[in-house]
């Protein structure tokens, strides 16, 4: 190989190095989308009001757009090859932001904080915002919790030895969890409660959903009847059934 060829191989190696490390920037700008967006939900949920309603319906539309972000940049990252440690850590740091604290924040001002005065309980006017304050926190903390579980985790999806090809529910995702709060307050146009029961409705959502979001894969009890000692016991109860009956 003579110096010029030398040259033009050193030239090309060089380009496609470059070319490499701008496709690892790729998914990083989805996952940046996804945090700003969050953000900006922020952003509207803090201008929203009863009179100025349809701050929330911008929130809620933001959440949602950055679920469908969130799907696109590990898939590109897959898709390219291009997966990092440092993509993984900042898509999490991303979800907190844009599926955490976003819907948290949205579910309180949107649901507990124009509840009218005139009603039979007064009470429920203080009491509800502060109930409706824990719930938005807990539901904070069952995503982060999730996130930080899944990140630590080798198989954080373990497959069902009972059922192949099938894998044990692990809980409802974050961005799934930030999708239940996002569509209700779409759906009603970011126009927010002022009877004092659909608060009581929606605080109840936001507990299920929290629960959901942090609900572990099928152990102790319920491994006992879907893993494989399960089986093994289910088919035990059935051989005695038939044994019962055939001596009936």
């Amino acid at each position: 190989m003579d110096e010029a060829q030398y040259l033009q191989r050193r030239k090309e190696d060089r380009a496609s190095r470059r070319f490499r490390k701008g496709m690892y920037i790729l998914p990083s700008l989805f996952t940046t989308a996804n945090m700003y967006l969050g953000f900006y939900a922020m952003q509207q949920i803090t201008q929203g009001s009863l009179a100025e309603y349809w701050f929330f319906d911008h929130a809620a539309i933001a959440i949602g757009f950055a679920v469908l972000f969130d799907g696109l940049d590990g898939r590109i990252a897959r898709m390219t090859n291009t997966t990092s440690e440092f993509g993984r850590e900042l898509d999490s740091l991303a979800d907190v932001i844009t599926f955490g604290v976003a819907p948290a924040f949205l579910a309180w001002m949107w649901g507990f904080r124009s509840i009218s005065p005139y009603i039979s309980y007064p009470d429920m006017v203080v009491k509800l915002p502060h109930l409706g304050a824990i719930a938005g926190f807990a539901f904070l903390v069952a995503g982060a919790s999730r996130l930080a579980r899944f990140n630590i985790t080798t198989n954080p999806q373990p497959s069902n030895p009972g059922r192949p090809g099938r894998k044990y529910f692990v809980g409802m995702p974050i961005p799934a969890g930030a999708g239940v709060i996002a569509a209700v307050v779409h759906f009603t146009g970011g126009d927010p409660p002022e009877w004092w029961g659909t608060a009581v409705i929606w605080l109840v959502v936001i507990v299920i959903a929290s629960y959901l979001i942090c609900f572990k894969e099928c152990s102790g009890g319920c491994s006992g009847y879907f893993g494989a000692s399960g089986i093994h016991r289910l088919q035990r109860t059935r051989r005695l059934r038939k044994l019962h009956e055939f001596e009936y």
